[in-house]
């Protein structure tokens, strides 16, 4: 056998096999855009590779059609679905409606009736003729009218698919273009097989469009399922809706920014299309502020605060992944929902639940969980810590005599009293009624005393005018501290203060007495 016949035999051979491999690749990577199309595609060219090889070896005519009948399933077929899976592969389109499909295919399945029955009408070949040309048999064929109409169809197929490959590389991010680019060029490979067979540059007349097509199937297939941004594309497209009022920000399997939409834009100002493609690690130092969220080996803070111009806005921050349904976790979704109001009127909610309405103090409920802490706090690390209980002096006989009202305007006069007479740490809280309870920090005993002391004279020197009569209030201190961390119990210090105020009653009230 001649070495020419069995050197392109053996190229044909293989391009037959390259296409069956990459049409099985295609098929066990189904989730991926364009991956449908692909398959069919390399199909095509490899029923094309493989009647090439048959029409070089047919002894004669009869045979020769039959195998450019069955080469047309391929050549007729494989310009629209290069360009499906291009349009796929741009666009994350993963289904095309069937009578999308059916249009698009009809002019192909209209060649590859007129390439069957051509005796009969001439329609595609005009003439069919063989040569033999060294040890190759060549068919000399004649161009009927739907030869030309194939040859336009199917470069415009593949011109459209290529066109729209360059149109999105030319406008993608930096990070997003070399792929785009990548599948544009692949997709320029077919053209120059064709090029030359059609320019009568091939060796004997023979057909080299089989070779360009394997070779832009492999190409294709690195484009497709070598570069993970493309994994992404209908992802991005699916999740992130321009209108959404929340922010959210998408990243890839490798943590790099794969998209934001708009709203992201709001909360984060200085994100550009630009840092699509680099990692979030690299932007730490660009948002400080997102730091904490770069830390993607766990689930992202509940709430992320950003301060901006004087302004705090508080942002609960959701962690979704992105699935793909063969191979699982392909990225994440950070979703940003501004929850600034909501955060502040639970503020406003828990204040107001710790705070008496009245006196606009502390109420029991607070007083005794602050107090709780500080006893903690002073059980570990040590210090002083001192409680004064107080209970105001007849003030039972101010609402008989003077009414409700004005043993109100009492309770309000001492708070604000006594509020004038603390430090920021200490805390003055309504205990209950008309009694009232001191949390005194970093406080000995006789420095309590002391304040309790001038706590009480303060009370006693005013007056409160109600209706044309002067109103004098006193009332009774018991004092309770404690300065060694073994002895810091709550119950044991609010018993004391409670028994060292009714010893102060007893006494003859309007005093300090020491539990």
């Amino acid at each position: 056998m001649d070495s020419a016949l069995v050197l392109y035999s053996s190229g044909l051979i293989a391009a037959v096999l390259v296409s069956l491999t990459l049409a099985c690749f295609a098929f066990f990577r189904s989730d991926v855009p364009g991956a449908a199309a692909f398959l069919f595609g390399n199909l095509a060219a490899a029923v094309y590779a493989l009647g090439s090889m048959f029409e070089i070896v047919s002894p004669t005519l009869e045979r020769v059609m039959s195998s450019l009948t069955l080469e047309y399933f391929g050549i007729a077929t494989v310009g629209p679905l290069w360009m499906l899976t291009l349009w796929c592969a741009v666009g994350g389109v993963r289904r095309i409606s069937p009578g999308s499909l059916a249009a698009l295919f009809l002019v192909p399945g209209l060649i590859i009736l007129l390439v069957a029955t051509n005796q009969y009408h001439h329609l595609f070949y005009s003439s069919v003729s063989i040569r033999f040309r060294g040890p190759f048999t060549v068919p000399v064929l004649g161009k009927g009218p739907f030869y030309m109409v194939n040859l336009v169809y199917m470069n415009l197929c593949l011109f459209l698919g290529t066109l729209s490959a360059l149109r999105q590389g030319l406008k993608s991010p930096p990070a997003l273009r070399k792929p785009f680019l990548f599948l544009f060029f692949a997709a320029l490979v077919p053209w120059g097989g064709m090029f030359v067979y059609q320019s009568g540059l091939s060796p004997w007349g023979l057909d080299t469009a089989p070779f360009g097509l394997s070779l832009s199937g492999i190409l294709l297939s690195l484009a497709l399922f070598r570069f993970k941004l493309f994994d992404l594309t209908p992802l991005v497209a699916d999740q992130v809706f321009e209108d959404m009022r929340e922010g959210v920000l998408v990243l890839d399997a490798k943590d790099r920014v794969a998209g934001f939409n708009p709203a992201m834009l709001r909360i984060c100002p200085d994100l550009s299309i630009h840092l699509i493609g680099q990692s979030v690690h690299e932007l730490e130092a660009r948002f400080p502020d997102f730091s904490p969220l770069w830390r993607l080996d766990g689930d992202p803070p509940e709430d992320l605060v950003i301060e901006r111009d004087g302004i705090r806005t508080v942002y609960q921050v959701e962690k979704s992944a992105l699935r793909e349904r063969r191979r699982g976790a392909q990225g994440r979704i950070l979703m940003f929902a501004d929850i600034t109001q909501r955060v502040e009127l639970s503020r406003q909610l828990a204040l107001m639940a710790g705070t008496d309405e009245l006196t606009g103090l502390a109420n029991r409920r607070y007083f005794l969980e602050r107090f709780r802490q500080e006893a903690e706090r002073q059980r570990r690390y040590g210090g002083k810590l001192s409680v004064v209980m107080v209970d105001l002096d007849r003030f039972k006989a101010v609402n008989d005599v003077f009414g409700h009202e004005a043993g109100d305007a009492v309770l309000r006069l001492a708070a604000k009293v006594w509020l004038g007479c603390l430090r920021d740490c200490d805390l003055l809280a309504r205990y209950g009624g008309e009694e009232f309870i001191f949390l005194l920090p970093e406080t000995t005993v006789p420095d309590a005393r002391i304040l309790s002391e001038r706590l009480r004279s303060s009370l006693e020197a005013q007056t409160l005018e109600w209706n044309g009569r002067a109103l004098r209030a006193t009332a009774s201190f018991g004092l309770a501290g404690v300065e060694s961390p073994v002895e810091a119990d709550i119950d044991d210090l609010l018993s004391r203060a409670d028994h060292a105020m009714y010893k102060a009653k007893e006494a003859g009230r309007n005093r300090v007495e020491l539990g």
